[in-house]
């Protein structure tokens, strides 16, 4: 071992870096000021690059498929009338820009079709949610309580960890509940034919491979990223 330290000693020191130190002290200078010089330079093109261009249209088209087809499923299930509230991520400490994507074309079309947002809900991460990653049920009860006169409840952040006791429980006349579920839940399908759930966006598996041309439309792109399931297809 004592032959290996004179080469794992650093070769720098406070003399070697005082004006007119040795030729190692130079060059030690001279490797330090470049590798800084270029870490500076990627900072400065990454960050001209992001606010510059923003995210490519491909990179935020599922996203904005997702809000926009959820908008119309929601429409279609209201009959294109009606005020809803949506549910979602509270993204001040940590934003998230495909969820902020999401939504904007959520409301855009949403509008477009005639309904009306009554209000928008934001779940902590931290107290809003279970160990599993589903919505409490006592924030989701709570929503029922504060907007009984809503035509539907769009939650961007999956289904309420109901019990069968709390289903049991529920009121005859709630708002419609419609979902965006892209992690796999498997109490979605009960909820679907419970009639919890009356619509529930999820992920299609195997996405990638669906087609292989370029999506010529909005719809298209949703479908090979996600799909519509109601209760006629749950477990399907």
């Amino acid at each position: 071992m004592n032959a290996i330290k004179p080469i794992l000693r650093p070769s720098w020191n406070a003399n070697e870096y005082s004006e007119g130190g040795g030729e190692t002290g130079k060059q030690t200078r001279k490797i330090i000021f470049s590798v800084v010089a270029i870490i500076v330079a990627s900072i400065i093109l990454v960050i001209y690059l992001i606010f510059s261009s923003g995210p490519s249209s491909a990179s935020v088209a599922p996203f904005a498929a997702l809000g926009e087809v959820t908008a119309q499923e929601t429409a279609k299930l209201l009959d294109n009338k009606g005020s809803i509230v949506v549910v979602t991520r509270d993204t001040s400490q940590y934003p998230v820009p495909g969820l902020e994507v999401q939504l904007k074309a959520f409301q855009r079309t949403a509008k477009q079709r005639g309904l009306t947002l009554a209000a928008t809900e934001a779940a902590q991460g931290d107290t809003d949610f279970t160990d599993t990653g589903l919505l409490r049920s006592d924030f989701y009860l709570n929503l029922l309580s504060k907007y009984s006169d809503a035509a539907a409840i769009v939650s961007f952040v999956g289904p309420p960890a109901l019990s069968t006791q709390q289903i049991k429980a529920l009121p005859q006349k709630i708002p419609k509940l419609i979902v965006v579920s892209l992690a796999d839940v498997p109490l979605l399908n009960r909820f679907l034919r419970d009639g919890v759930v009356q619509v529930a966006i999820v992920g299609r598996h195997g996405a990638t491979a669906q087609s292989g041309k370029k999506p010529a439309s909005t719809r298209e792109t949703f479908d090979q990223y996600f799909q519509v399931v109601t209760a006629d297809k749950a477990g399907s």
